[in-house]
C-alpha cells in the first residue's frame, strides 16, 4: 500500500520535491479509511444477519470514498477538494447508514467519527469548518428522525447491535491506531527537518563567520602595512609637503578601515554575532572625544560645533561607549559630509532616570542640503544613500545608517530623522543605559599620537609570516631598545623558545603550518617559566568570539590589525603588569598639518621620500 500511495501522489509534485511527506501521508491515510471499510464490509456481512444491499451498497461506496479522494489528488494536486469530497460523501453515506441502523445510537457511529477524525487531522481551519458543519447536519437529522419516529421498522436484534458494536470500535481502533501513527511521524519528520534546518544554519553562519575572519585578516595585513609605514614615516624628518602627502595617505587608509569594518560590522549583525558590552564611562567624554576627532578634519573648515547637555544628565552610567561612539561617529560624520557651511550641534538629554536605567535621548543636527520625504523613507536601508548623484559626489558604502539603526536596536533605543530640502536635518536616536556599576577610574589621555620610551629593556619574540608586518613590528620595539627576534611561523617559534629565552612573545594567529593557537598551546604545555610567558596576539580577526577564543587557548592579550604604536605597547604593559613603555607627551610630528594644497612632486621629490622611508634591518 506504501508504494501505492505514491501513484496517487502528481508527478510535479515530486518533480518540485516540496511537500512529498504531507501528500504521501494524506493518500496513505485515505488507503487505510478505504481499506478499514474493506474489512468492515466481510465482518459486518458475515457475522450480522439479515445485512441488506442498501447496508452492504453504503458499506461498498465507503470503501470508495477515500480512493476518489485519492484520485482527486493525482489529477489536480488540491489536498483541500480531496479532503473535502471524501470527508463529504462519508458524512453522507455514514448518516444515511446510521439512520437504517438505529439512528443516533448505531453501531456505526464509532466507525464513522474515527474516519472522519482521522481525516480531519490533515485540513485546515476553513477544511474543519466545512466538516463539522457536515457532521453537525448529519447528527441533527438523526436526532430528529429519532424524537419525530421516522427511523425504519426494522431494527437490528440485540445480538446483531453487540456485534456491529464490536465490528465497529474493532475498525475505529484500527484507524486511531494509524491516526496517531500518522501523527507521530508526522511530528518526528517535522523535528527531524528542523534539527536539520537548525544545524545548516549554524554551519552557514561558521561558514560565514569564517568568511568574515578570512576576509577581514587578507585585507587588514596589507593594510597594516600601509598604516603602520605611514606611521614609522611620521616618525622621521619630513618637509611640511611631505607631512601633507603622509596626511593624505593615512586619512585615505582611514576611510577605508572604516568602509571595512561597516561591512564587517553590518555582517556581524545581521548573523546575530554581534553584542553590546556593559561598561562604565563618562558620557560626555564619548561625546566630547567624538566631536573633537571630528573637529580636526581638514573637511570641517567653515563649520563651527556645539554640544549641549541637559543639567540632569549623569557623569557616569553603564553600556557599551564604543558602540555609541560608533553611531555618533557616523551621524556627525555624515552632518559633516552633507553641511559646506553652518553649524552642527549635538543634544542630550536624559529623558527618563530610574534607580533601575536612564534613557537618553541624542540630537545631531546640521545646517546642510537636507533631504525630502521619498529620500527619507529608504534612508536606513542597507547598502542605500539618498540618490545615485550622492554616492558618487560623496561617497561611502551606504551601510552607515543601517548599522546605526541596528546598533542603536541593540542598546535599546530607537532612531529616526527631521529634515527638508535645503534646511537641513536632524537626526534623533535614544539608548538605554544602567547606572555604574563601579566608580569611574580617572582619566587617561590618548596612547595614539604620543612618543614613548622604554623603561627597561626586553626581549621580544615576533612570530609573523608576513615580511613587511615584520619590518613594521621590528622596527617599532626595536626603536625602544629592545631586542627583538624574528619567526616566520608557529613552529619556527616554538623552537626558539625552546632555545631562548624572552620576557615577551608576539604572534601572528594565521600562519602558515602552526598556527598561532596552536603555538601557544604547545609553549603553554612546556615546563615553567617558558610556559609563563606572555603572550599577545596580533591578528586581523576582529570576531569577538574569535578573539575569546584566542585568549581560551592561552594567549594573554589581543591587538587587531591595523594597529597603532600606542595600542601595541600599552598591551605590553597590560600583560606584563608595569609600566614599561611612558608617555614623553605629544608626538607633534604625527599630527597632520593644513597647508594649502602642494603642486605635484617632481621624480627627485618622490626619490627622496622613498629613501627616507628606510629603516634598519633587524
Amino acid at each position: 500500500m506504501f508504494r501505492l500511495s505514491d501513484f496517487f501522489i502528481p508527478t510535479e509534485v515530486h518533480e518540485l520535491g516540496r511537500q512529498v511527506a504531507r501528500y504521501r501521508a494524506v493518500v496513505r491515510t485515505l488507503l487505510v479509511v478505504s481499506a478499514m471499510a474493506a474489512l468492515f464490509l466481510p465482518l459486518y456481512v458475515g457475522f450480522v444477519a439479515g445485512a441488506s444491499r442498501l447496508e452492504i451498497g453504503i458499506i461498498l461506496g465507503c470503501i470508495a470514498t477515500p480512493i476518489i479522494g485519492a484520485f482527486i489528488i493525482r489529477q489536480t494536486g488540491n489536498l483541500f477538494a480531496a479532503l473535502v469530497t471524501a470527508n463529504l460523501l462519508g458524512v453522507i453515506l455514514g448518516s444515511v447508514f446510521a439512520f437504517h441502523t438505529g439512528g443516533i445510537q448505531s453501531f456505526t457511529i464509532p466507525w464513522f467519527l474515527s474516519n472522519l477524525a482521522l481525516l480531519g487531522t490533515f485540513g485546515n481551519r476553513r477544511f474543519l469548518l466545512i466538516i463539522g458543519s457536515s457532521v453537525f447536519l448529519a447528527f441533527a437529522f438523526l436526532v430528529v428522525s429519532e424524537v419525530v419516529g421516522v427511523l425504519p421498522t426494522v431494527q437490528l436484534s440485540k445480538s446483531d447491535q453487540m456485534i456491529g458494536f464490536a465490528i465497529s470500535g474493532m475498525t475505529a481502533l484500527g484507524a486511531v491506531i494509524w491516526g496517531a501513527y500518522v501523527v507521530d511521524k508526522a511530528r518526528d519528520k517535522s523535528k527531524k527537518r528542523l534539527k536539520n534546518a537548525l544545524a545548516n544554519a549554524e554551519q552557514a553562519n561558521e561558514a560565514k563567520s569564517q568568511f568574515l575572519a578570512t576576509m577581514s585578516h587578507e585585507i587588514r595585513t596589507p593594510l597594516t602595512g600601509v598604516l603602520g609605514m605611514a606611521d614609522l614615516l611620521g616618525e622621521t624628518e619630513l618637509t611640511g609637503r611631505q607631512r601633507n602627502y603622509l596626511a593624505s595617505i593615512k586619512e585615505s587608509g582611514g576611510f577605508f578601515l572604516e568602509i571595512l569594518n561597516d561591512i564587517l560590522d553590518f555582517s556581524r549583525i545581521e548573523s546575530g554575532n554581534l553584542q553590546v558590552e556593559a561598561i562604565d564611562f563618562r558620557l560626555k567624554d564619548v561625546v566630547e572625544e567624538t566631536v573633537s576627532l571630528m573637529c580636526g578634519k581638514p573637511e570641517t573648515e567653515g563649520l563651527s560645533f556645539e554640544i549641549f547637555y541637559s543639567e540632569d544628565l549623569p557623569e557616569g552610567v553603564n553600556g557599551d561607549p564604543a558602540r555609541l561612539r560608533q553611531v555618533l561617529l557616523n551621524l556627525v560624520g555624515n552632518a559633516v559630509k552633507f553641511t559646506a557651511m553652518g553649524k552642527i550641534t549635538v543634544t542630550v538629554n536624559a529623558i527618563e532616570s530610574e534607580a533601575s536605567h536612564y534613557l537618553f535621548e541624542f540630537r545631531v543636527t546640521d545646517t546642510g542640503i537636507g533631504m525630502t520625504e521619498e529620500e527619507m523613507g529608504h534612508l536606513f536601508q542597507p547598502f542605500t544613500q539618498v540618490d545615485s548623484s550622492i554616492s558618487r559626489q560623496y561617497g561611502g558604502s551606504g551601510l552607515g545608517l543601517a548599522i546605526c539603526k541596528r546598533l542603536v536596536g541593540l542598546m535599546g533605543g530607537k532612531i529616526s530623522v527631521e529634515s527638508a530640502r535645503g534646511q537641513g536635518s536632524t537626526f534623533i536616536f535614544t539608548i538605554l543605559c544602567r547606572p555604574l556599576i563601579h566608580p569611574l577610574a580617572e582619566k587617561t589621555a590618548d596612547t595614539n599620537h604620543r612618543e614613548y620610551e622604554a623603561t627597561r629593556q626586553l626581549d621580544i619574540l615576533i612570530a609573523e609570516d608576513n615580511p613587511l608586518n615584520q619590518a613594521i613590528l621590528g622596527q617599532m620595539l626595536s626603536s625602544l631598545g629592545h631586542q627583538v627576534e624574528l619567526a616566520e611561523d608557529g613552529n619556527q617559534a616554538v623552537d626558539l623558545v625552546k632555545k631562548g629565552s624572552y620576557d615577551l612573545i608576539v604572534m601572528d594567529v594565521r600562519m602558515p603550518g602552526v598556527s598561532g593557537p596552536e603555538a601557544t598551546r604547545i609553549i603553554r604545555a612546556m615546563r615553567p617559566p617558558k610556559s609563563a610567558i606572555p603572550i599577545i596576539a596580533c591578528t586581523a580577526d576582529t570576531l569577538a568570539e574569535h578573539i575569546e577564543q584566542f585568549k581560551e587557548e592561552g594567549m594573554n592579550d589581543v591587538v587587531t590589525k591595523p594597529f597603532r604604536k600606542g595600542d601595541l605597547l600599552c598591551a605590553i604593559n597590560r600583560v606584563l603588569g608595569e609600566a614599561i613603555h611612558v608617555s614623553t607627551g605629544i608626538d607633534e610630528r604625527l599630527q597632520p598639518k593644513k597647508q594649502a594644497a602642494a603642486a605635484a612632486p617632481d621624480d627627485a621629490e618622490i626619490e627622496a621620500l622613498l629613501k627616507r622611508m628606510e629603516f634598519p634591518q633587524i
